[in-house]
């Protein structure tokens, strides 16, 4: 009763009832990538650490892995445009569960790069096929906040796959630590297959599908596109350089700088998935307030002292807050900036958007992770986290300096439009 009241009052119930039946699977489905997305974001790394291998050896992985999304994602978009999203996102989760059932299968270094790499051609199938298929499965009034509910929901069920990662040590007490991993992270890769079955059973056409490609057949690819897709993928290009430099470490830096245990990691990534999940799905209401481009921008920028109180935070409690804080503002725009993007392109090029800003953000993934690992070996974490902070601030202003000023010329010419229908329909409300 308490929870049904708490969805009447913030709206979710509503939301989600008047959710279609492919829409509400996706959702069940992310759920459970995203468990075990929690479990690998904890133990991965510790997995490696625990083999003797370093940090170098991570952001190498990493690399690989995040090239391999980039190459793996232009072709992708234009497979999701052609064929729709569904069936490349169950070919990405059984792709996805293999390559780390695989990876914490051996303890050689040069087949663990090769499952890397293979996990990346199943995040890229993933990560372009599901905005577009959302966005066909959602109506342009819903979609916004559906976004920011996936994107919370993914947050969520984090949590649950963080938690269970901080376990991972009871479940097998005499076990050695890499053993114990190596069980956790298995069940990590059933929970892919799991989401791969749930999409798997799901028909590919809607009402709101065939709405949005009859209306798409007429769409034609102009200059104008073209400048669209390549500035938002510009954007993600800086964000994800920010990004590889910095968050791939974040488990590593807990434990090395304040040595905190796996129990004690696993439970900060899972409070950390938790706020951020509340921030996110309220995200809506700070682009009602400022619009979706100062929003998202406004965002981006809060997040930056609090990247800078990591870097040369001396005490671990103030660390854990600013890793809290950071994680609620930069994920709260990540779901505004999707279905910004969504909107923006037309339904024919959401595919080919996806990709291209999919691509460079995991190129840019790579090269920063490969930095930042031999980086952090030879020095520490302070300059990694400084130089995300600096990257991030080009990022905001970026988007700024490019759609704000088409978004404001959006909203005063709807604004002269309602006051020349107000005009011509005098006393009646539109």
């Amino acid at each position: 009763t308490i929870l049904t009241t708490m969805g009447e009052v913030t709206g979710l119930l509503p939301l989600w009832r008047g959710l279609s039946k492919q829409a509400r699977s996706y959702l069940f489905a992310r759920a459970a990538s995203a468990c075990a997305l929690g479990i690998v974001i904890v133990l991965l790394n510790l997995y490696l650490d625990a083999l003797g291998l370093g940090p170098a050896f991570m952001g190498l992985s990493f690399s690989v892995f995040s090239l391999a999304v980039g190459l793996a994602s232009l072709p992708a978009g234009f497979l999701a445009d052609l064929f729709g999203g569904r069936r490349l996102m169950v070919a990405g989760e059984l792709i996805l569960g293999l390559s780390l059932f695989g990876q914490v299968t051996t303890t050689t270094p040069n087949v663990i790069l090769l499952y890397s790499l293979l996990a990346g051609l199943g995040t890229a199938l993933i990560s372009v096929a599901s905005q577009p298929y959302l966005a066909q499965v959602t109506s342009d009034r819903e979609r916004q906040q559906v976004f920011s509910l996936s994107y919370s929901i993914f947050l969520g069920m984090g949590v649950v796959g963080n938690i269970v990662a901080a376990l991972a040590k009871t479940i097998g007490p005499t076990l050695d630590p890499a053993t114990s991993y190596r069980v956790v992270l298995v069940a990590a890769a059933l929970l892919n297959f799991v989401a791969a079955s749930i999409l798997s059973r799901q028909s590919d056409l809607t009402p709101v599908e065939k709405k949005d490609s009859k209306e798409s057949g007429e769409e034609r690819i102009s200059s104008d596109v073209v400048k669209t897709i390549a500035s938002f993928g510009w954007f993600r290009f800086i964000v994800g350089l920010g990004a590889g430099l910095s968050i791939p470490f974040f488990n590593i830096y807990f434990k090395s700088r304040f040595d905190m245990s796996t129990f004690w990691i696993g439970i900060v990534f899972g409070v950390q998935s938790v706020v951020a999940a509340l921030f996110a799905f309220h995200g809506p209401r700070v682009t009602a307030w400022l619009g979706r481009v100062k929003g998202i921008s406004f965002l981006q920028a809060a997040s930056l002292p609090f990247l800078l109180l990591l870097a040369f935070s001396p005490f671990v409690y103030f660390a854990v807050f600013a890793f809290w804080a950071r994680a609620c503002l930069m994920r709260t725009s990540t779901p505004l900036y999707r279905s910004y993007v969504m909107d923006k392109v037309g339904h024919s090029f959401r595919g080919r958007a996806a990709s291209v800003y999919t691509t460079l953000w995991h190129w840019a993934h790579a090269i920063g992770a490969w930095i930042s690992g031999h980086m952090i070996e030879k020095t520490d974490f302070t300059l990694s986290f400084c130089l995300t902070a600096a990257v991030y601030a080009c990022a905001a202003l970026w988007l700024y300096w490019f759609f704000a000023k088409d978004e404001a010329k959006e909203e005063e010419e709807q604004a002269e439009l309602r006051s020349a229908l107000t005009l011509r329909l005098p006393g009646r409300p539109l």
